[in-house]
């Protein structure tokens, strides 16, 4: 039987799980600094959507207040993994200011809202799941638990506290396939049992642990293994050998009872259809790959584990955008190009009559406007670009790289060339190190690519976040940029058409989408000689080709 309660939460985060959350109250007239100063107009108060604009905006007036911010700008995009309208409540505003949010029980409302989000989003079938509190912690067990997990998705490097320090993504986007034939299949399970000096760092000896279901004490001895465990057979063949023991009826999960609740697994032969819930495994399955898309607040669940880890393991040379480690390396640059790998794949294709973009729309929500996601930007009437990684970002780019152009032409009366308007963009990327008042305060995490005709004729330019660029003849960048640039090394040439370009870079989106392909999730332009951005119709033109080739184009995979 395998056991989900607040103390392997607090074994995983870290987080402090235990406390009187009313201690933590403030009186109604005292005033907020932070509020004052950053959001004068919300008489109201602020929600986390303000608070997330109003951070990435930066521009704050000391260190101390940019601190703050993204303390608060943390707990709310990661460890409450909340829709954008919620509150923020004016106690955190006011915890934070008086430094009581490190010994504020995060982990007690954290825990509690992850398990309330369980018990409701796994009652029906759906195809978007939004799990609220931390939803990345039940990665984390998984893989605590099983007996041999596969090294092609995690690797363990590690016995530290928390756990979710432990592991090493290899896998950015596993397949469903890869857990259902095997950690789902082959592999045993087991409780986690931690040791004496983990039930004092986090205050585990209040509630009984886990391991009272193999029999064994709630405290485990000194004198036992640090690392032990005892996996009994309980492997997972197929869906069917699951079966999800029923969650405390939510109105009994407040923030006062959060002992009480408790995800246990066990695997018992379903007696009748009713009781058979392997659809928890293959949603499971599809939460860590990622193929159900799970929403975290506008921010991919992948980005958040990236910002935790770098906040829990940060030293000098994680915090200093220019300072060199012992070992010459940027790592605030490396994060930055970790960010990419997780963006949507986008391609650039250059031919002689022209310059071929395609990137890759993740909708997220039924109720998003397709067209509001926006992967390709205009810059100038002859240049174009798509973007991977962060749109905040990108946007802040294209709208320089916008100013430089125009300004360009105003002052010599002619256009801006593709190669100085992307040595430009990069300037920009490459101030964040200089300290000056306008420099940024991180690398920017996006890369682009930068399509473009000039006196020159097309071009194509890919650029990354440590401002460096390089002209290319076609390129793919993103999550899926490996693959992607093995096919185009074996279909492209210099002699190809627009048309063909065209086919190339939707048959290679296709590859690497892991949804059907439809003119609402994919974006296309061109520049030959100017810049012009594919109508939904105009898209529908080439997927209807490609259909007519291969009748199963559009399907998913």
């Amino acid at each position: 039987m395998l056991r989900f309660s607040i103390n392997e939460f607090a074994l995983i985060t870290g987080l402090n799980c235990f406390g009187n959350i009313d201690d933590f109250k403030y009186e109604d007239s005292s005033t907020s600094g932070l509020m004052k100063g950053y959001f004068p107009q919300s008489t109201n108060g602020v929600d986390k959507e303000a608070l997330v604009e109003r951070f990435l905006k930066g521009n704050f007036e000391n260190k101390e207040d940019a601190l703050q911010m993204a303390i608060l700008y943390f707990i709310h995009t990661f460890i409450y993994s909340q829709l954008n309208a919620s509150p923020v409540p004016f106690s955190y505003f006011k915890m934070v200011e008086d430094g009581k949010y490190q010994f504020f029980p995060w982990g007690k409302v954290s825990f509690s809202r992850l398990m309330a989000s369980l018990r409701q989003e796994f009652l029906m079938e759906k195809q978007l799941y939004r799990l609220g509190g931390i939803p990345q912690v039940l990665n984390m067990w998984m893989f605590e638990l099983c007996s041999n997990v596969d090294t092609k998705v995690d690797v363990k490097e590690g016995n530290n506290i928390p756990c979710i320090l432990n592991w090493r993504v290899v896998a950015v986007r596993p397949q469903f396939n890869q857990f259902m034939a095997g950690m789902f299949s082959k592999c045993s399970y087991a409780n986690i049992v931690p040791t004496v000096d983990k039930f004092e760092k986090l205050d585990l000896a209040r509630t009984s642990f886990a391991s009272d279901h193999h029999g064994t004490s709630s405290m485990p001895s000194s004198s036992k293994n640090q690392d032990q465990r005892s996996y009994r057979e309980v492997g997972i063949e197929k869906q069917s050998d699951i079966v999800v023991e029923e969650i405390q009826p939510l109105e009994s999960i407040i923030l006062g009872r959060e002992h009480d609740l408790t995800l246990t697994i066990y695997k018992p032969p379903p007696t009748t259809l009713a009781e058979d819930c392997g659809v928890f495994v293959a949603d499971y399955a599809e939460y860590l790959s990622e193929g159900l898309g799970i929403p975290c607040s506008g921010i991919e669940a992948q980005y958040h584990r990236l910002r935790y880890a770098s906040l829990l393991c940060k030293t000098e040379y994680d915090r200093g955008v220019n300072t060199f480690s012992p070992e010459g390396r940027l790592f605030q640059v490396e994060y930055a190009i970790e960010a990419i790998k997780l963006g949507s794949t986008a391609i650039g294709l250059k031919t002689k009559e022209g310059v071929v973009l395609a990137v890759e729309k993740r909708i997220t929500s039924p109720l998003l406007e397709p067209s509001s996601v926006e992967k390709i930007m205009e810059i100038d009437e002859h240049i174009g670009c798509a973007m991977s990684g962060l749109i905040a970002d990108a946007r802040t780019l294209v709208e320089h790289a916008r100013v430089e152009t125009q300004n360009h032409r105003f002052s010599y009366g002619e256009p801006m060339t593709v190669e100085s308007t992307t040595q430009a963009l990069c300037d920009l990327a490459l101030r964040f190190g200089e300290g000056d008042e306008e420099s940024m305060s991180r690398p920017f995490g996006v890369s682009l690519l930068i399509a473009g005709h000039d006196e020159n004729g097309p071009c194509l330019y890919y650029t990354d976040p440590s401002g460096t660029f390089w002209q290319c003849n076609a390129k793919a960048i993103g999550s899926g940029s490996e693959g992607a640039d093995s096919s185009l090394q074996e279909q492209y040439n210099k002699d190809l058409t627009l048309k063909e370009a065209e086919t190339i870079a939707l048959s290679i989106l296709k590859q690497v989408m892991e949804e059907k392909v439809t003119p609402n999730n994919v974006d296309i332009a061109r520049v030959s000689p100017t810049y012009h951005l594919y109508s939904p119709s105009e898209v529908e033109e080439p997927l209807s080709s490609l259909d007519c080739i291969f009748p199963s184009f559009r399907d998913g995979n």
